[in-house]
C-alpha cells in the first residue's frame, strides 16, 4: 500500500507554498480598482475579470511568490539531511563533521546549481506570462 508519510514528512510541501499563496492573494489585492472597474465598465464577468485583468496584472508578484517556494525547496534538499531524510545535505553535514571540504562542495555547489537553474527557468516563465506592458524593458 505504499509508505505511511508522517506529517513531519508533509512539512516541506506545506512550507513551499505559502509564498505562493500569499503572493497570489497580495498580487491580486494589489491591483488598482480603476483596472478592475474598467472591466466592469466594459461587460466583464467578475470571473473575466480575474483572468484578463487581476491574474495578468497580478502575475509578477505571484511569480515572485513561485520563486521564494523553489528557493526554499532547494533549501529543504539540504536541511533535509539533519532530519534524517538524505538529500544534499548528508554531504554538507558529513563534511563540516570530518572537516572535509570535497564532501562539503559536493553538497553545496550542486545545490547552488539547482538554485541558479530554478532562478533562471522563473525568469524565462515569468518573461512569457507577463502582459508586455507590465514588463521592465517596456519602457525602453
Amino acid at each position: 500500500m505504499g509508505e505511511y508519510l508522517s506529517h513531519g514528512d508533509r512539512g516541506p510541501q506545506c512550507v513551499r507554498h505559502v509564498p505562493s499563496a500569499e503572493n497570489t492573494y497580495t498580487g491580486i489585492l494589489e491591483v488598482e480598482p480603476k483596472y478592475i472597474e474598467a472591466a466592469k465598465g466594459c461587460g466583464m464577468s467578475s470571473f473575466q475579470t480575474l483572468v484578463r485583468v487581476e491574474l495578468p496584472l497580478a502575475m509578477p508578484v505571484i511569480i515572485s511568490g513561485l520563486r521564494m517556494a523553489a528557493i526554499y525547496t532547494v533549501s529543504w534538499a539540504v536541511l533535509a539531511s539533519m532530519i534524517g531524510l538524505g538529500g544534499l545535505g548528508d554531504f554538507v553535514y558529513r563534511g563540516t563533521s570530518s572537516n572535509n571540504n570535497t564532501l562539503i562542495l559536493l553538497g553545496a555547489i550542486p545545490a547552488a546549481i539547482l538554485a541558479v537553474i530554478f532562478g533562471l527557468v522563473i525568469d524565462l516563465l515569468q518573461k512569457r506570462v507577463t502582459p508586455r506592458g507590465l514588463r521592465k524593458e517596456a519602457g525602453k
